[in-house]
């Protein structure tokens, strides 16, 4: 039996999931007890030490103001960009926080700020003043004297919790109308009183369900005509009202309780210098800006959208292009999440179809009327909050407080194509494909150059000029030479809400779906094919270990196909340990080529994943990014590297900048929530899609409404049944570690194990070994030794227990929040060996 002694490590640095190194435990708390180091809430950002960031960047030098940028195209003249005369990728900003030597504020005359010590600046126009807080008291709730009243009853419209206990379950299995009629008459059967059950039909269910989601914002059918050739073609919109929607979620005293609806400056101060941080979009200069061309004292309300179409049925014949809204002022865990304040669909945009679909679906007849169905669908969608964005609307919150708020788009998350659509650009092909800047199409691989930034101001200017000419030529010419289509985009008819700031770079879609997926990947597997080695590969992936949160890839690696993103992203952390000794210089130049670019890609993936910025960590992943930039143009003789998802991630860090942390504008969250459309409808009769999707998403929202209030302020009375409690026990966790997983039967002496492994020079004596060793290391890091004593004393009769669990808690660089690994050594987790592993600094020992 291995004996297993654990001691409180220091803990220097420990690989994260995202590949980031984990700080330093400070040097006047390394030899603290591990009882003496406070486990704080994970709610609250940790201590860390950064380094030095020296004087903050220009930010004018990083993105440009719309009033400091290029002088917009006057109607006589439309200058063309070109690849010989870049212009710096830049974009809108005031100056900002950056510029971090501000002091502290009159209040605090008496507050000696320290070392990572975080100040928060709020927007002049919301009238709070600014505020500075050690790093352990800052939090990021707003703090909020009213207190929600329990809801006595939390199910209502259902006549008692059972009803809705019991529709809750027939919507989760998916069961048909006679299935209901069936589980009722089953229940009724078996019906022994205490519980009050009053349903008598499918149908008096269904009304109940109207009677709950008729609460939230409906769905409504919108139909409208697009005008295709000489014929006016009708398509159906069910979308539910924008604005409604918002007030929906303004209207529940628990999530306006986290919202937060004035733009930030976070600071923190390292070095004795302040340096500026983002995370949440009202943390980024795109906030900062809005709130600056509001009146005093209104609010921001920052609406994010993702539209995307996808594959409602198994063999692609059905489709759906499902909109989905969040409110950005929430944090992004809420807004991302699946329950009450997540993402919700607003709209089901029509699928496009003709009476006759053209041989050439180039044909600028059928593209221009494709984009009119979009863009005129979409303006249905707006239309409600196109007032409450220019003139701003009074309400009175979930908190009983009233505020003015002004609605504006921060946010649209999508893939390529969808944003060509939204932004109104020819997309791939054209002499611009990017949606946000105007890269030439030769010039995409290109990393090195910056190139003028597309706006809606001088999108519309270019327009009325193209419409100004005589000919159809030569408004053609002009629109090719800046890549746009001949349309009104509706988005532009939202005061502060330019589309092309509005979309961004995509991580899933660009990088891990795109350049690593469907290049980078389909050359190493072309590399290793021409070495035979995809045996070889695959059994050296097998071998990497198992880690909580990185998937485990067994067999046939090399010849399968994944869609799933995260499968994709984890794939490529693992090729480059997995392919290092088969693609080497001389086996393969090309494939080692591609390997030292495969590394800079990731580099700057992880740089682009992490949950904080800095204007250190933004600048180290500008830096790589150039690094990855030099080993690509290394690369080009191998493979044209001319495209579109080669070059998007050059406006990562501005979109960070502009709008918070990659996760904010992530499509993941919303990608994940096509699997329940597609069970929706296989449950439906397959006709009327969209009609039929619409009422199970309300019903499906009705029901996460229902929940939240149940599990959140449902004030359970002492008087209630004991079958309605159930009783949760306390988990006891140690600051800094928690041994779990013991093994029952392995409490044994010390003796014993000598005993039992008499021929082991190991376990000669093990117990003298052990108090020598364990007196030197206790010794070493300063901890007591129990009792006082001077000496470990264990003896043959002390008892000894196996555990295969250890729990580490630590301080993440990626995020200053408690994170935890798990470190198993188990020989049977999950039918499997399992051995973790951890790295901690120590001190040589000298033990006799």
């Amino acid at each position: 039996m291995e004996v297993q002694v654990t001691v409180q490590p220091q803990i220097t640095s420990h690989p994260t999931r995202s590949g980031a190194t984990l700080p330093s435990v400070p040097a006047e708390r390394q030899n603290a007890p591990a009882a003496s180091r406070p486990v704080r809430d994970a709610a609250q950002p940790h201590r860390v030490s950064r380094p030095h960031s020296g004087a903050p960047p220009d930010d004018d030098a990083r993105r440009r103001a719309p009033d400091a940028a290029a002088d917009p195209h006057p109607a006589h003249q439309v200058p063309r960009p070109t690849a010989d005369a870049p212009q710096r990728s830049t974009g809108a900003s005031t100056s900002h926080a950056g510029t971090s030597t501000s002091h502290l504020d009159a209040g605090d005359v008496d507050f000696e700020p320290q070392e990572d010590d975080i100040r928060v600046e709020y927007h002049p126009n919301s009238g709070r003043p600014s505020t500075t807080s050690h790093f352990e008291e800052f939090t990021r709730k707003t703090p909020s004297s009213y207190t929600p009243p329990p809801d006595d009853i939390p199910w209502w419209p259902f006549r008692s919790e059972f009803d809705y206990e019991f529709v809750r379950l027939c919507l989760a299995a998916g069961l048909n109308k006679d299935q209901v009629n069936s589980f009722i008459a089953l229940m009724r059967r078996v019906e022994r009183g205490g519980e009050s059950f009053t349903f008598a039909s499918h149908a008096d269910m269904q009304r109940t369900w109207k009677d709950a989601y008729d609460n939230l914002t409906p769905f409504k059918k919108q139909p409208f005509t697009v005008r295709y050739k000489d014929e006016d073609l009708e398509h159906v919109l069910w979308t539910r009202n924008l604005e409604n929607y918002a007030k929906d979620l303004l209207s529940d005293p628990l999530l306006v309780a986290d919202m937060e609806f004035d733009a930030q400056r976070l600071m923190k101060r390292t070095g004795g210098e302040w340096e500026r941080f983002v995370d949440e979009p009202c943390t980024a200069n795109r906030f900062w800006d809005v709130q600056s061309k509001l009146p005093p004292g209104a609010k921001p309300l920052a609406l994010h959208l993702y539209a995307d179409k996808t594959k409602l049925s198994s063999f692609g014949t059905a489709k759906g292009h499902p909109v989905i809204a969040r409110i950005a002022n929430l944090p992004v865990h809420i807004r991302n999440g699946r329950g009450k304040g997540g993402g919700r669909i607003v709209a089901w945009l029509p699928i496009v179809s003709v009476p006759e679909l053209p041989e050439d679906t180039t044909d600028p007849v059928y593209v221009n009327y494709k984009r009119e169905v979009y863009h005129v669908g979409f303006r249905h969608i707006l239309e409600p909050v196109k007032a409450p964005s220019r003139i701003g609307f009074w309400f009175r919150c979930g908190d009983q407080v009233e505020r003015n708020f002004y609605i504006f788009i921060v946010i649209v998350s999508a893939d390529h194509e969808e944003q060509c659509y939204l932004v109104l650009i020819r997309g791939v092909g054209s002499l611009f494909p990017c949606p946000v800047c105007l890269v030439p199409s030769k010039q995409l691989w290109d990393l090195l150059k910056t190139w003028e930034l597309h706006t809606g101001d001088k999108a519309k200017i270019v327009l009325a000029l193209a419409r100004s000419q005589s000919t159809a030529d030569a408004k053609e010419k002009i629109l090719k030479e800046w890549g746009l289509r001949d349309k009104d985009n509706s988005f532009l008819e939202l005061a502060n809400s330019d589309p092309f700031r509005a979309v961004g770079f995509d991580r899933l879609h660009a990088f891990h779906l795109g350049l690593w997926g469907k290049h980078i990947w389909v050359l190493i597997k072309k590399y290793l094919h021409t070495l035979k080695a995809g045996a070889q590969f695959d059994k050296q992936m097998n071998m990497i270990p198992r880690w909580r949160g990185l998937s485990h890839f067994k067999s046939d690696t090399y010849k399968t196909s994944f869609a799933d993103g995260k499968k994709m992203e984890d794939l490529s952390k693992n090729t480059l340990f997995v392919v290092h000794n088969i693609l080497t210089k001389t086996a393969s130049p090309h494939g080692y080529l591609l390997c030292s670019m495969l590394r800079s890609y990731l580099e700057v993936d992880m740089y682009l994943s992490f949950d904080v910025h800095t204007e250190t960590t933004i600048r180290e992943g500008e830096a790589c990014q150039k690094e990855f930039a030099i080993r690509l143009a290394n690369e080009k003789k191998a493979k044209d590297w001319n495209f579109i998802k080669i070059h998007s991630h050059t406006h990562g860090f501005q979109d960070i900048l502009e709008k918070g942390v990659m996760k904010n504008h992530d499509t993941k969250p919303s990608e994940q929530m096509h699997g329940p459309n597609k069970d929706r409808y296989d449950q439906s009769n397959h006709k009327d899609t969209d009609e039929w999707a619409s009422e199970k998403v309300a019903q499906a929202e009705a029901e996460a409404a229902a929940t939240a209030p149940a599990d959140e302020t449902y004030d359970i009375s002492a008087d209630a049944p004991a079958s309605s409690v159930t009783a949760v026990s306390d988990a006891t966790v140690c600051a800094h570690y928690k041994l779990r997983s013991v093994v029952r039967a392995s409490q044994r002496t010390l003796g014993d194990i000598e005993l039992a492994h008499p021929d082991d020079e190991a376990f000669d004596k093990l117990h003298v070994r052990l108090n020598t060793y364990l007196t030197a290391t206790f010794r070493a890091h300063g901890i007591t030794i129990p009792r006082n004593a001077q000496s470990v004393q264990l003896k043959p009769s002390h008892q000894i227990k196996e555990y295969r669990q250890l729990d580490i808690f630590y301080e993440s660089k990626v995020d200053w929040r408690q994170s935890s690994d798990i470190v198993r050594a188990h020989p049977h987790f999950h039918s499997r060996e399992r051995c973790g592993s951890t790295t901690y600094s120590t001190r040589i020992l000298q033990v006799d």
